[in-house]
């Protein structure tokens, strides 16, 4: 499985590089290309750019979408925090860069889309989140929620109309989101919030990297980094960033599982 991840786009066009082709040695369009992939995962935050106007921001959303709905099982679409302040509000989601002269036009892109954004991704051990999962978060607000669930599991799966798929941390994770669970949104101290550490929309670096989800390997974006940095505490655990837009506008991470 060959899979490309394409951190936080915040408005930027980057991103058609890796889909039209790019190689960043050469300069030309001869290295990647969307068909050498199986996947191709956005992080997340395709909104609140400080250098891209308006327009141009919603035309490459709509762009990703169209993408997306073009290549339904390629392209993965995460969310991210800045994405969140619109489609689900910005009064309990709100972060740095909203814009509210745009905040009818992005809530109705994004709701009038939903279904084709998820949480999280997940293939074998590697995970896809915008921020990260910590093993603290897990251990004390998801696993007593998967316990909870699966307690009740054929109430909620016909209430809520999920399909269980799996009994992957991704899909709990989904399915969390899908049932608008709060824990999910946790911000941590560090990014001024009231929980000990955040949840995987906002899981600062700092927390991330010193605390991994154990037996995982996660590729995250939220926490601007100066290139592509891997944090490695064992051969079955580690945490990847690669929300580097802006240092280094190819901010492209490429794995073969």
């Amino acid at each position: 499985m060959k899979i490309a991840t394409i951190g936080d786009i915040h408005g930027h066009s980057s991103w058609k590089a890796l889909i039209e082709g790019y190689d960043p040695d050469t300069n030309t369009g001869t290295k990647y290309h969307i068909d050498q992939f199986d996947k191709v995962i956005f992080i997340g935050d395709y909104v609140d750019s400080f250098s891209v106007d308006n327009l141009s921001m919603k035309h490459n959303l709509i762009e990703i979408i169209e993408l997306k709905k073009k290549h339904l099982d390629k392209i993965i679409l995460l969310l991210g925090n800045h994405d969140l302040q619109y489609l689900l509000g910005f009064k309990n989601h709100g972060c740095s860069g909203y814009r509210p002269e745009m905040s009818s036009d992005f809530a109705d892109i994004f709701r009038n889309n939903r279904k084709i954004f998820i949480a999280a991704f997940q293939y074998k051990n590697y995970i896809w989140t915008h921020a990260g999962i910590h093993i603290g978060w897990y251990k004390m607000k998801l696993e007593p929620w998967i316990k909870e669930f699966k307690k009740n599991e054929d109430v909620y799966l016909e209430s809520f109309d999920i399909k269980k798929e799996d009994d992957s941390i991704a899909f709990w994770i989904n399915t969390a989101f899908k049932m608008n669970k709060q824990f999910l949104f946790d911000v941590g101290y560090i990014r001024c919030g009231r929980a000990d550490v955040g949840g995987p929309f906002w899981l600062d670096k700092n927390n991330g990297y010193k605390k991994p989800l154990e037996g995982y390997h996660q590729i995250v974006g939220h926490t601007v980094v100066d290139t592509i940095k891997v944090f490695e505490k064992d051969e079955n655990t580690s945490i990847t960033f690669i929300d580097c837009l802006g240092k280094d506008i190819y901010n492209f991470h490429i794995i073969d599982i």
